[in-house]
């Protein structure tokens, strides 16, 4: 029964973040949409934002535990994006509220993740320092999240299946680039 009253509050939760930003949502608004008590909803979170947070939290710990990511990069950050595209409102709403900062937190923590893990299949054969290694993965890092911010911003028009594909070739490239790449010390 716990775990069904939960999840009508994420449920709720959701919906409500559909339509508006996250800093507009009240817990009486998400109480009404579930019909459970205030004192129900203050034992599984103390407010919105501890909800917001534990769902973030486990959404990206769900990606970073995906062992597909280990396997097939390209087809789990398609579907990664595809997922985004999907759930833009919502994404729009966190984005558009006060309490921003957290999303991009865990964007930026899943976005070094999901680099780190490429470079670390293409680096076998390399002469680059892990030193260089880790700067690639922040050069590359950075590169991802401001796409995402553009996209957040609306600067960026929703790009097909066949341009993200595409991007993920040519990102790649540049990654294979940069580790062959020979190193260049003063």
């Amino acid at each position: 029964m716990a775990q069904f009253t939960k999840k009508a509050i994420i449920e709720a939760f959701y919906k409500l973040l559909s339509e508006k930003p996250l800093d507009k949502i009240t817990v009486k608004e998400i109480i009404e949409e579930c019909s459970v008590t205030r004192n129900t909803f203050y034992y599984y979170y103390s407010d919105v934002y501890e909800l917001f947070e534990e769902e973030l939290r486990t959404a990206v710990e769900k990606i970073v535990n995906d062992r597909q990511l280990v396997l097939e990069p390209d087809e789990f950050t398609i579907k990664l994006i595809g997922e985004a595209v999907k759930n833009k409102k919502i994404i729009k709403n966190i984005y558009a509220s006060r309490d921003k900062f957290c999303l991009e937190r865990h964007i930026s923590e899943a976005v070094e993740y999901i680099v780190s893990n490429t470079v670390e299949n293409l680096v076998a054969e390399t002469s680059r320092s892990s030193e260089d290694l880790r700067l690639i993965c922040k050069i590359l890092t950075y590169t991802v999240i401001g796409a995402v911010n553009e996209w957040m911003n609306g600067r960026m028009k929703d790009l097909s299946e066949d341009d993200l594909k595409r991007m993920l070739v040519l990102f790649h490239e540049n990654i294979l680039n940069l580790l062959s790449g020979q190193e260049k010390r003063d």
